[in-house]
């Protein structure tokens, strides 16, 4: 403070004069002011800058506006900033006394932004072109000195360069302890960072999506395939059927074939569904059963079939068993339960109960199992073939014999079935 008030007692002008105190103090508020005018259109400089890359994901972008920003805080005749490609600098737009400039060049000077001591070092001066830095902008365009700028990762890495060119031997005399370069600089490192993390991200996104893509292509087929050979079988026993007289074995071939066009069916409607884990078990329990009746076309004028489903929706290693398990149950009642032309119904229904259980019931108004205790003893083959499909999933079986038949199945999706307590 007081060399400074000695200074303003001591100035004297071109004559050699005292000046007027008034007039040194005048002096002195404008410098003040116009500096302070200076950093206020810096930082406003800076902000919008600030605001455009880190609000965009696009490398070419952020290097445009880092350029143009560094070219109005520095008031260079031009500039242009590249990123590190295949160890090479690459510049895709540059800009010369107020023109913007789209052409890609190249330069390498990698090792010399490494071997920088300082922030920002004269890698040109004058018309030296045997230094360590050559770069050419297309035209009769002549560049007497250039700074350049590295723009470092988080690792210290050198990512990209902003260079400043000038036509003569000077730059404007701004310092970087003046000028806010070093915050922009800064905030591109930040932002290119983060653009190469999203990006990568988005690459390793782009590259599962493709391989989800080839695995569910993969799956279709698979269940395409698995369908087209169950539909042989199929086939192969129903040109067995017309070789067979004894009505017992006939029976035991149809219920083969029933099964197969249960499964075939489940992979058919895998095959149609973009969820390869999931079916639809009401629209897979129709068509089960409109499947069923085709094997036995005089029942359909005699007997009814009723649903009562849920909207639900289960894994396929559940949606099979039980599958296969309705096909026993609903053939069973079409075949012994309406003898000698009698008519009935048929009713499937299945419900939803407490945490992922599920209660289904199969019931006709026929004549009944003359013998429950069949059930539990599991004497045929297709009962045994029921309560085997059941012990897979862990589930239980009760059945109900009054004016008909009534099966009461109790079970919880494959996967929980560990955890599975039914009464």
């Amino acid at each position: 403070m007081m060399d400074n008030a000695r200074s303003l007692l001591n100035a004297r002008d071109q004559t050699g004069k005292p000046k007027d105190q008034y007039q040194i103090l005048k002096e002195e508020v404008a410098q003040k002011t116009d500096k302070l005018n200076r950093y206020s259109k810096h930082l406003e400089i800076l902000n919008q800058a600030s605001v455009i890359i880190n609000s965009i994901r696009d490398v070419p972008t952020i290097l445009r506006t880092v350029t143009q920003a560094a070219l109005e805080l520095w008031e260079s005749d031009g500039g242009a900033a590249g990123i590190v490609d295949d160890g090479q600098l690459l510049f895709r737009d540059w800009y010369w006394k107020g023109q913007h400039n789209t052409r890609q060049i190249r330069c390498n000077i990698l090792r010399d932004l490494n071997n920088m001591s300082n922030f920002m070092e004269v890698l040109k001066s004058g018309n030296n072109r045997d230094g360590p830095f050559q770069f050419s902008i297309p035209g009769n365009v002549e560049i007497k000195k250039c700074l350049a700028v590295p723009i470092h990762d988080r690792q210290l890495k050198v990512q990209a360069c902003l260079l400043l060119f000038n036509s003569d031997n000077s730059f404007s005399g701004q310092n970087v302890i003046e000028n806010p370069l070093p915050a922009l600089i800064s905030s591109a490192g930040t932002a290119l960072d983060n653009t190469r993390s999203i990006m990568e991200l988005r690459d390793k996104e782009l590259a599962l999506q493709s391989s989800l893509q080839e695995k569910n292509l993969l799956l279709k087929e698979i269940h395409h395939r698995v369908k087209n050979n169950l539909q042989a079988i199929v086939g192969l026993l129903e040109a067995h059927l017309g070789a067979i007289e004894n009505p017992r074995d006939k029976e035991i071939f149809q219920k083969g074939q029933s099964l197969a066009m249960s499964m075939a069916m489940i992979h058919e409607l895998l095959y149609s569904t973009e969820d390869y884990a999931r079916v639809d078990f009401g629209e897979n329990t129709r068509k089960l059963v409109d499947q069923a009746f085709t094997l036995y076309p005089d029942l359909a004028k005699r007997v009814q079939i009723t649903f009562h489903l849920e909207e639900l929706y289960l894994n396929t290693d559940t949606a099979i068993p039980l599958s296969l398990i309705i096909n026993e149950l609903v053939s069973n009642a079409l075949i012994h339960a309406f003898p000698d032309g009698r008519t009935g119904t048929v009713s499937i229904s299945m419900r939803q109960v407490g945490r992922g259980g599920f209660v289904m019931e199969i019931a006709d108004d026929g004549i009944g199992i003359p013998n429950t205790s069949e059930v539990p003893n599991r004497q045929t083959l297709g009962l045994n073939l029921v309560h085997s499909l059941m012990d897979n999933l862990h589930g239980t079986m009760k059945v109900k014999v009054n004016g008909g038949t009534r099966y009461i199945i109790r079970f919880k999706e494959y996967f929980e079935c560990d955890n599975l307590e039914l009464g």
